[in-house]
């Protein structure tokens, strides 16, 4: 999570909190646990009470224990607690593991870890409109300063920040995906796709909201372009015509489509160059089709 953010995140604790970022330097870390106690701690923060965790280490080498500090309190005039170390059945909750989940597409235990979805934010750039011409246009992130989770589809919510880190206004729900694009094979990106939204974004800071990890990245076959999801949410003509008949069964089975994706509001779209329609439905809804028959 980039500073600006967390800092953010710190001041809705307590709007009157004072935030105070000191440099991480050489210099700094050099110091021995007397002299951190008596030039941050007193000389420039005046400290009366300092709470740490259970596991808090400073000073060169981290050679001060949380028993030090106390220590240096007792010394320096101020009371020192420890908050409990948090955590679940899977262990203790701390940046390492936090970074482990996302790197792994686990947004239910990044959220259980973090106490919040796991966020990306960026400004939306001109990408090669590919998802235009078909009929869904997606946002381009460029300049993502967080960890990048795992490929594949996500579940989200969209806000528009303006400074980096801000709060944002809510815009929609959507879809995005965050990968290579191997359908296209365009590189990476991380696209998301903004349900009933109409609007220019370009140049736009946008906070991406995961709410859930649907599936892997995965090239579709024989020219075919999708999201996956639980709505067949446009059927376009000519060059994109599927077949009426099947569009209507679709319809008619999206109650049970939606069921079985969880209820989590999706898109389907589908390019179908010379590929079968009812085999293009066939490789994102398997079990639908086969009911149709």
């Amino acid at each position: 999570t980039p500073l600006a953010r967390k800092i953010t995140l710190l001041r809705a604790i307590d709007p009157e909190l004072r935030v105070i970022v000191h440099p991480f330097d050489a210099a700094f870390a050099a110091q021995a646990p007397d002299a951190f106690a008596a030039g941050l701690l007193v000389r420039d923060l005046g400290a009366r009470v300092v709470a740490v965790g259970q596991n808090f280490r400073f000073g060169q080498g981290r050679a001060g224990t949380f028993e030090t500090l106390r220590e240096l309190g007792s010394a320096h005039g101020f009371d020192v607690w420890a908050e409990p170390l948090a955590g679940d059945d899977r262990g203790r909750w701390s940046s390492t593991r936090a970074r482990a989940d996302v790197a792994a597409g686990n947004m239910d235990d990044v959220r259980a870890v973090l106490g919040r979805p796991y966020e990306l934010e960026g400004v939306v750039a001109h990408g090669q409109q590919r998802g235009r011409a078909l009929g869904f246009p997606t946002a381009n992130l460029e300049g993502v300063a967080e960890a990048i989770p795992a490929r594949g589809v996500y579940a989200l919510e969209v806000e528009r920040v303006g400074a980096p880190g801000d709060d944002g206004v809510l815009l929609a729900g959507g879809v995005a995906n965050i990968g290579l694009r191997p359908t296209v094979a365009a590189g990476f990106a991380v696209e998301a796709h903004l349900f009933d939204f109409a609007g220019d974004l370009y140049g736009a800071r946008l906070r991406l909201t995961l709410v859930s990890r649907l599936r892997e990245e995965r090239a579709n076959t024989a020219r075919v372009l999708a999201f996956p999801g639980a709505e067949l949410h446009e059927v376009r003509g000519g060059e994109h015509q599927l077949d009426l008949g099947l569009a209507d069964a679709a319809r008619e089975h999206e109650p049970a489509l939606r069921e079985r994706l969880e209820d989590i509001p999706m898109l389907v779209n589908v390019f179908l160059g010379t590929l079968n329609a009812h085999e293009s439905l066939r490789l994102f809804t398997p079990e639908i089709v086969a009911d149709m028959q």
